[in-house]
């Protein structure tokens, strides 16, 4: 094995005899060294993705996997820095060991006390996760594991240490996470949304994936911090990192968790009596954005971005809100209600949409010749 590659030992074989029963699918091996849990995992999993920062332990392994494995790839990458898709189970058997001075070691050193590293992945792993995953991660009595437990917690993780073992003075401990919520979960392109708690309160937690796109959720907080002045939009409660972490981190909102129906859904299952009152707020919503000169987008198809809570719709979801002159948020939720999909809806409900009136309108409302008053005239929504 080459140099500084880390060797099995009892904390692999700890987590090695689990496999059989959590890996299925598709299988992520941190930190995967020799290979070990990689390859076992092999046997149960369709596919298994081996990552190491180390280089020799990557070769080593492209090279012992080539022609006998089919299902393993192996990839270098710092954490999951360079690792795509999800998966059904991770397994983890990091560095835990607390750092010692004038000597580093990569396959052992796991922070100033040990547990900094796996705090690190467990953060990153949340994206990576499928709803219904699981995790595997190993840790030790010498790196503070009450901690480690605490941020579990902070990243709304259900956690529980299934086996253990002792050796080397230490006990080596190995739990199990799952998502606390996972039907509270969504994923986008550029960021994870999850709930969580937060000093008590349940909060919506919006993460970047990838360091590349925290500038979005910054640029998301700014405009939040405008539009809830204006009553719109979930409430922004925080920006920042994690707390445990000496060099702070802004790539998290904490949000004002929204317990509602997607828009789309809410106009098939309510009646004309409920719709009209939601839509109607709707619009004025999406007026005042126009008369501040904020584009929110996506209004032409918008059951990600609309939830209806009571009888309260919400907006949701700024990232690519920009400041515009023009005024295309009400014209462009007036294009979604015209589709195919939905104007039979409304117009089996009996809501009385002028359909031929429309578009005058639309062009009237973005040259500022008509309100917001006159589009819910053409729509049947004026009061």
């Amino acid at each position: 094995m080459s140099s500084g590659v880390y060797e099995p030992r009892e904390d692999s074989f700890l987590l090695r005899r689990h496999i059989p029963s959590y890996a299925k699918g598709r299988v992520l091996d941190m930190g995967t060294g020799s290979g070990v849990l990689a390859v076992e995992a092999a046997k149960f999993a369709k596919e298994v993705v081996a990552v190491d920062v180390n280089p020799e332990a990557v070769a080593a392994l492209q090279e012992r996997v080539a022609h006998s494995l089919q299902n393993v790839s192996v990839v270098q990458s710092d954490l999951f820095s360079r690792v795509k898709g999800q998966f059904d189970c991770i397994l983890c058997n990091p560095p835990y060991l607390p750092l010692e001075r004038g000597y580093e070691d990569l396959a052992l050193d796991g922070g100033v006390e040990g547990w900094e590293w796996s705090a690190r992945f467990v953060r990153e792993a949340k994206a990576f996760l499928r709803p219904q995953g699981s995790i595997l991660l190993v840790a030790s009595s010498r790196s503070r594991p009450k901690k480690l437990e605490a941020v579990f917690r902070h990243e709304a993780f259900a956690f529980q240490c299934i086996d253990a073992v002792t050796f080397d003075f230490e006990e080596v401990l190995l739990y199990v996470l799952r998502h606390d919520a996972p039907d509270a979960l969504h994923w986008g392109k550029r960021s994870v949304v999850f709930r969580a708690t937060r000093q008590g309160r349940r909060v919506a937690v919006k993460r970047a994936r990838t360091p590349r796109f925290r500038g979005h959720l910054l640029h998301e907080a700014r405009v939040l911090e405008e539009v809830n002045a204006l009553g719109i939009g979930p409430s922004l409660l925080g920006v920042g990192g994690p707390p445990w972490l000496e060099n702070k981190v802004v790539d998290e909102l904490a949000l004002e968790w929204i317990d509602g129906v997607r828009i789309g859904a809410f106009l098939l299952t309510h009646t004309a009596k409920e719709l009209v009152p939601v839509l109607r707020l709707v619009f004025r919503q999406l007026s005042i954005l126009d008369d501040a000169g904020w584009e929110k987008g996506e209004m032409t198809n918008p059951y990600k971005h609309i939830l209806v809570r009571g009888n309260v719709p919400v907006l949701i979801d700024f990232e690519r809100a920009r400041k515009s002159v023009r005024r295309r948020n009400v014209t462009q939720f007036c294009q979604y209600l015209c589709c195919k999909g939905v104007l039979p809806v409304l117009q089996e409900k009996g809501l009385a949409v002028r359909v031929g009136a429309v578009r005058e309108v639309m062009r009237a409302y973005a040259k500022g010749s008509a309100t917001v008053e006159d589009v819910l005239g053409v729509f049947g929504l004026k009061e």
